[in-house]
């Protein structure tokens, strides 16, 4: 890594300390601060206007994300937060991003984040990824992972990528993941029917953790707003859903996340609402300046 690099993140780090620190403390523009971080990685004209974009989304919905930064401040490790941060918002969103807008350039499209079988997947994977600018990977995690070492062999020896695993089963071996969250680049994405089983261990390890949901389980909004305040009280601080291939329905889902957007507008819930893939495709439109 050029030296340069190297003073850039020593400085980053730094910074992501204090602004950490500000959190726990429950300082005042909370949400403000950390998007003012993120912006200062960025280089290029295109990401300096990624993160004002940012910040005039956020900042026109006030301080609704204060409450929850403060939470992940307070409940997630240190060092843990310091990591994603630099990797997301320098090597992913500023560094990364330049390589994604040139193989754009050049007719060849990579989304930001890539979601990968683990059994398909090696460190000659990582490293392709890496070339064209990917270092966000949402891993779908097998049962076989469990009784091995591999993803947190995968994890050593990435440090500048962000694993986010994704567990749709109860691995029944609280070791793993515990081992699993022992790494600072890692993070969870639990199946609902899982969070209630997992959630205190990760809490217990300083872990960042959220819940994924098909809109198919989603029974009316009231009773998700209910599943949601539970999910919050379990530690997640990510409430994603999902789109189901081949849905015959599609009409009647889409109106369900219409619906949450209103309910995230509001703020009411402590907790950070996203569609999977409309979100990702949203980031990486203003990724590329569209």
């Amino acid at each position: 890594m050029a030296e340069q690099t190297l003073l850039s993140l020593s400085a980053i780090q730094t910074i992501a300390g204090k602004v950490i620190r500000d959190l726990k403390n429950g300082g005042k523009r909370e949400t403000r601060n950390v998007i003012e971080l993120c912006r200062s990685f960025a280089k290029h004209p295109l990401q300096q206007d990624f993160w004002n974009r940012i910040k005039d989304y956020t900042g026109a919905r006030g301080s609704q994300y204060d409450p929850l930064l403060h939470r992940i401040a307070a409940s997630v490790r240190e060092d843990s937060l310091k990591t994603l941060a630099i990797n997301l918002g320098y090597t992913a969103l500023a560094e990364g991003s330049e390589s994604i807008r040139n193989n754009h350039a050049n007719g060849m499209d990579y989304c930001w984040l890539q979601r990968l079988s683990f059994l398909s997947l090696d460190e000659n994977t990582i490293a392709m990824w890496n070339e064209r600018g990917v270092y966000v990977f949402l891993i779908d995690v097998a049962k076989e992972t469990y009784s091995t070492d591999a993803v947190f062999q995968l994890a050593a020896h990435n440090a500048r990528s962000i694993f986010i695993l994704l567990i749709q089963e109860d691995p029944t071996n609280a070791d793993w993941i515990i081992q699993a969250s022992q790494y600072d680049n890692i993070c969870f994405l639990l199946s609902s029917n899982v969070v209630s089983a997992l959630g205190s261990l990760l809490v217990e390890n300083k872990a960042l953790f959220g819940v994924l949901r098909s809109y198919l389980d989603i029974q009316d909004i009231q009773t998700e707003k209910k599943e949601i305040v539970q999910w919050i009280r379990l530690g997640c601080v990510v409430d994603a859903y999902y789109m189901p291939k081949d849905i015959l329905f599609y009409n009647e889902m889409d109106e369900y996340y219409t619906k949450l957007v209103k309910v995230r507008k509001k703020g009411a819930l402590e907790i950070f609402m996203c569609d999977l893939q409309k979100n990702v495709d949203l980031v990486q439109e203003m990724l590329l300046g569209q």
